[in-house]
């Protein structure tokens, strides 16, 4: 059996039915930290990345949603953006229903279709959350979440995309995603869609307190070295000290009800 399977048997039989959440159950606009990281990995052992990439932000994000379906036991789950991973196909796909949305013209076509091809457990709808898809059902999907996703949406897409996750999911239903920011950039985007998810519903506490470079520096918030930064943005920050603490690259984690 798959050792992602035998993690989440581990810890979470087939559902049955879909566990009742307050909007304010657990809801956070929070970076994630590194103590957060430790803990998931020693509750799930079996369902870390390897040696590589076993403390970047991806490792949180992807740990904190496998552990709240472990916990929670959706019945219906969507992933945005989920591209060429076949993580949650693997790990969730046989105790319940997940689905995948993206756009598969973003990805080299035939990387795409031998990963489709590979899914065994996936309903796979095209398109970008924000637009028109037919195949996505209204009011459907106990929870939606992305790893690593929301970043790159550009600014006049935010709150298409927050109204139509609200639209998507079913009542009671959960949003988590994991955020990936620069702190030097953290502050405008972060704030941009916090006002947009306020807007469309969402309980979600405001991370302003976090958005200082200063706050996020002193905390045990998690940040991936600087290079994987310089490499995506195609800048340096030099040797300067303060330049090096604002381009870390951070991810905040979003989790909210409506």
């Amino acid at each position: 059996m798959n050792i992602l399977k035998r993690a989440f048997l581990a810890v979470a039989p087939r559902p049955q039915a879909t566990t009742a959440l307050t909007a304010s159950d657990g809801a956070r606009f929070s970076p994630g930290l590194c103590n957060e990281l430790i803990a998931l990995q020693k509750a799930h052992p079996s369902a870390v990345f390897s040696e590589k990439f076993r403390f970047g932000l991806k490792q949180l994000g992807t740990l904190y949603v496998f552990d709240w379906i472990a916990r929670h036991k959706p019945r219906r789950v969507l992933e945005m953006g989920a591209g060429l991973s076949l993580y949650f196909d693997q790990a969730i796909g046989q105790h319940c229903d997940y689905w995948m949305v993206d756009d598969s013209g973003f990805y080299d076509a035939k990387a795409f279709a031998d990963a489709d091809a590979k899914r065994k457990n996936t309903t796979f709808a095209s398109g970008l959350v924000g637009q028109k898809i037919d195949d996505l059902p209204a009011n459907h999907f106990d929870l939606i979440f992305s790893i690593s996703v929301l970043e790159h949406a550009p600014n006049n897409a935010i709150q298409p995309i927050s109204d139509h996750m609200r639209q998507l999911l079913a009542p009671g239903g959960r949003i988590i995603h994991s955020l990936d920011l620069p702190i030097r950039l953290a502050p405008a985007r972060a704030e941009r869609w916090h006002r947009a998810l306020v807007k469309s519903g969402f309980d979600v506490p405001d991370p302003k307190p976090w958005l200082r470079s200063d706050a996020l520096i002193n905390s045990s918030a998690l940040m991936e070295p600087m290079h994987i930064v310089h490499e995506y943005y195609g800048r340096s920050s030099g040797a300067d000290a303060v330049a090096q603490h604002e381009w870390h690259n951070t991810t905040f984690m979003i989790d909210a009800g409506a």
